[in-house]
């Protein structure tokens, strides 16, 4: 199930902009409860999220992280720290910039 933890479009100061930096839609407790409940049911938890949202959705214990945009060097750190916990591995899904000449 995926939980999109970054609405760009409605939160943040990203106005939209695809892969900046956005507010969590929803708080710790929340995404802790909900990944805590898909994981008791036997589903895998997948996260659209970004930059801080990273962080929340990767110390919930999610399985995949969808985008991930925005990384630092801390968040990355983060996550290659969570990949050898069975069974929630975190595998990012990163953005690929193409310029576009017009």
């Amino acid at each position: 199930m995926k939980l999109t933890i970054t609405d760009r479009a409605r939160v943040g100061p990203s106005n939209g902009t695809p892969y900046a930096p956005g507010e969590s839609n929803y708080t710790k407790e929340e995404i802790d409860a909900a990944v805590s409940e898909l994981h008791r049911l036997g589903i895998e938890a997948t996260a659209h999220a970004n930059g801080e949202s990273i962080r929340l959705a990767v110390e919930a214990g999610v399985n995949s992280i969808q985008h991930g945009g925005n990384l630092n060097e801390e968040l990355m750190d983060l996550m290659a720290s969570r990949q050898g916990r069975r069974p929630r591995p975190v595998r990012p899904q990163f953005p690929v910039a193409v310029p576009v000449r017009g």
